[in-house]
């Protein structure tokens, strides 16, 4: 009897004798998962250290908790066990960095462990540099960006890649002090670094204030944005036109512009003619003629114009004795332009003498007269509608032609 006991007792101990070596990762990471693996079926996994890592009693599934050590144990069905010990690695730093970028603009991530290597599961989306964390917009979605530390364990950021504003709808050239609109699809902010070249307004209304280049910024909802360069020309300018305002028939005067570069018209021919490129008036006939001073360029035509009375032969010979047109110390009509027709004229001369002053339109009808003496302020007031009035006030020895201007 004593014989079959020890027998039994001796198989017994050849269970666990005969364990076969357990087999799979033995180096984890915090929240990953890896299969231990023992050829013999049946058995139960055991963590000695739960803390550490979990392991499914059946599966041999491991799980790391947390970094540090732990044994794990394979208990056979017949009795006897095999262990080892798994290692769990810790995790890289926090990934830091912003975590939104525009399509074709990049972002830079980092991580304060040292010797990791970057990836991206979409490269679609997004791509990264391996060594810098540098992460460049591709097309609008969001991506994973990982790094991984020198031991195998990573950490993952989710990056969302927006979409930029399509591209701005402009002409690219605008005009000085002409409205205009730009358009770009959805909501956003408008933005222009000439705010005294051009005016912007929220809904893209665009207005060029002065001669030079803008940069033309859309931002949309996301911050992402959109530029565009833009171009002001100059408006025309026509300028002021100064000349005689009278002109006897077969003489000729010269009208000029402070503007450079335009044409010269008159209303008239058969009253008086203007050289086009001269600006040389002459008259033809008694009346009224209007010069047209016009400068044109890509933003149009601008014009100045001047009133030229052409005088009859009797009415210049008349004016033999003083010039045509007065000089300002001699015939003194203020104020010039008159609101509402009141201003003050005033003959000067060496002494007192009688004079009379006849106020007459354009077309030559007389609107006003008056009796009085030289050397005195003589108050008017014309109730006539506002346009270009001529004076001449004649003494014993000539005549004194001026014009006055109501408003």
């Amino acid at each position: 009897m004593k014989k079959i006991i020890l027998i039994i007792l001796s198989a017994i101990s050849a269970t666990g004798a005969f364990a076969m070596p357990i087999t799979g990762n033995l180096n984890i990471c915090p929240g990953s998962v890896s299969a231990l693996t023992d050829t013999s079926f049946g058995g139960i996994w055991v963590s000695g250290a739960t803390s550490i890592a979990t392991i499914d009693s059946f599966s041999g599934n491991i799980m790391g908790v947390a970094p540090g050590t732990a044994l794990i144990t394979y208990y056979y069905p017949g009795g006897g066990s095999s262990s080892v010990t798994v290692t769990v690695n810790p995790l890289p730093a926090v990934i830091t960095g912003t975590t939104s970028v525009c399509v074709d603009q990049a972002i830079t991530l980092a991580d304060v462990t040292a010797g990791g290597l970057w990836s991206s599961n979409n490269s679609f989306v997004a791509m990264v540099s391996d060594s810098t964390g540098m992460v460049t917009g591709i097309s609008a979605d969001t991506v994973g960006i990982t790094y991984t530390g020198p031991n195998g364990c990573s950490r993952t950021a989710i990056v969302t890649v927006n979409p930029v504003p399509v591209a701005i709808a402009t002409s690219g050239t605008y005009c000085q002090g002409i409205a205009d609109s730009l358009f770009e699809a959805g909501t956003g902010i408008w933005g222009t670094d000439a705010p005294l070249v051009i005016s912007l307004g929220t809904s893209g209304n665009i207005t060029g204030l002065s001669v030079g280049t803008a940069n033309i910024t859309f931002t949309n909802s996301f911050g992402c944005a959109i530029s565009t360069s833009v171009t002001v020309n100059p408006a025309p300018h026509a300028g002021t036109v100064t000349a005689n305002d009278f002109v006897c028939i077969a003489a000729s005067i010269t009208c000029t512009s402070d503007s450079c570069c335009g044409n010269w018209s008159s209303s008239d021919a058969t009253v008086a003619t203007i050289v086009s490129g001269s600006g040389t008036v002459t008259g033809v006939a008694a009346g009224l003629a209007i010069m047209t001073y016009s400068v044109t360029n890509s933003c149009g035509t601008a014009t100045a114009t001047k009133g030229i009375q052409v005088l009859s032969d009797t009415d210049c010979n008349k004016l033999s004795v003083k010039s045509l047109t007065a000089r300002p110390e001699e015939l003194v009509i203020s104020p010039n332009p008159a609101t509402d027709g009141n201003f003050s004229v005033t003959i000067n001369t060496d002494k007192e003498e009688p004079a009379a002053v006849v106020i007459s339109n354009m077309t030559g009808e007389k609107v006003y007269e008056l009796t009085t003496t030289t050397n005195k302020k003589n108050e008017i007031k014309l109730d006539t509608p506002a346009g270009i009035y001529l004076i001449s006030a004649t003494i014993e020895h000539g005549k004194y032609v001026g014009k006055i201007v109501v408003e």
